[in-house]
């Protein structure tokens, strides 16, 4: 693995097992374990005596020796810890650290950012995509990926292979895209639920347009579901070391609670499907790197079929134990009970 918690693990040389998938479902939280990485074996308790305290003490002692003096401080030592605060910018840099800590931070924002933008752009240009999904959904071709006539343009005409994958999850024919009745709001009028209920907040309204931008390799969707944001961002092709999938989606218009329960759930179901998540509150990020197209393609199916089973959800979500009964619906593929 590549990512950045294998790097620092691997530096310190604690044994570790990566991209385990639902098999480490069978763990309880807590649970002690033995890792053999050599030989990609877990075992239940301590099997080995003396194993713990030696890869604590390595961890203690390298802190220890790297956390003080003047190169410590010009390389390894992050000032800039909270990215919302006025204090991150380039001026309040004191280390190389510091300098790769904000030039990652802008790059993921422009990255989220760069779909809306080329939307405002070039939306002119774009092409309305018929499809059976109940949100308007228009197609900029950067590179002839479409076959046909663009003036009836349907999903089957694009050759994109990112976009061919998420929409294949995204029509899968399990899920269902009707929009969700929520009990004692069906009487609310449309303008009624776009004021009060979220919808006309946010770089786009309920009834706007969304964007696909797409050539071969590459796919940018940047949309509003219902009271939702999701944005997905992919290169996927026969080379791993280029390919990547990276997904964000925050909104809602349920309360605080809901919508932190949402983002569990998101949570939990991608990082059972191999992807690192970030997830703070309502807002989910997640990336999927460096792996193979038919995995990226399969990572892509997996968003698609999500995006339809997480459109409010944050109203349903009650309790705590309902996260974890609709994390098991949707990993055991029961999409029904998001209907």
């Amino acid at each position: 693995p590549v990512g950045h918690l294998a790097t620092l693990i691997r530096e310190l040389s604690v044994p570790s097992l990566f991209k385990t998938g639902e098999n480490v479902r069978i763990f309880k939280q807590g649970e002690i374990l033995s890792i053999n990485a050599a030989t990609r074996k877990i075992y239940r308790g301590s099997q080995w005596d003396g194993v713990r305290e030696r890869v604590l003490a390595r961890i203690s002692s390298r802190k220890k020796r790297i956390s003080s003096g003047l190169l410590y401080d010009l390389i390894l030592k992050l000032n800039l810890t909270d990215p919302n605060s006025s204090n991150f910018k380039p001026q309040k840099c004191r280390s190389i650290h510091d300098v790769t800590r904000f030039i990652h931070e802008m790059s993921v924002r422009s990255m989220f950012s760069f779909g809306d933008s080329q939307n405002r752009l070039w939306r002119k240009n774009a092409t309305p995509l018929k499809t059976p999904i109940p949100i308007k959904i228009k197609l900029l071709d950067l590179d002839e990926s479409v076959n046909g006539e663009k003036e009836k343009l349907t999903p089957s005409q694009v050759r994109s292979i990112p976009f061919k994958a998420l929409w294949k999850g995204i029509s899968d024919s399990r899920v269902i895209w009707n929009k969700r009745v929520i009990e004692g709001a069906s009487f609310m009028s449309s303008d009624f639920e776009e004021q009060i209920m979220g919808g006309a907040t946010g770089p786009r309204r309920r009834k706007d347009t969304n964007y696909f931008i797409v050539a071969k390799d590459y796919l940018n969707f940047n949309a509003r579901f219902i009271y939702h944001y999701a944005l997905i961002d992919a290169v996927t092709g026969p080379w791993p070391e280029n390919n990547y999938v990276n997904f964000r989606f925050r909104g809602g218009a349920a309360n605080k609670d809901n919508l932190n329960r949402r983002g569990l759930f998101l949570e939990s179901v991608l990082r059972l499907s191999n992807f690192e998540v970030n997830r703070k509150g309502d807002l989910v990020t997640s990336w999927f790197r460096y792996n193979s197209q038919k995995d990226s393609e399969d990572a892509l199916e997996m968003l698609g079929r999500l995006m339809a089973c997480s459109r409010q959800l944050d109203m349903l979500l009650g309790n705590d134990d309902m996260v974890k009964t609709y994390v098991d619906n949707f990993i055991s593929e029961n999409f029904s009970a998001f209907a």
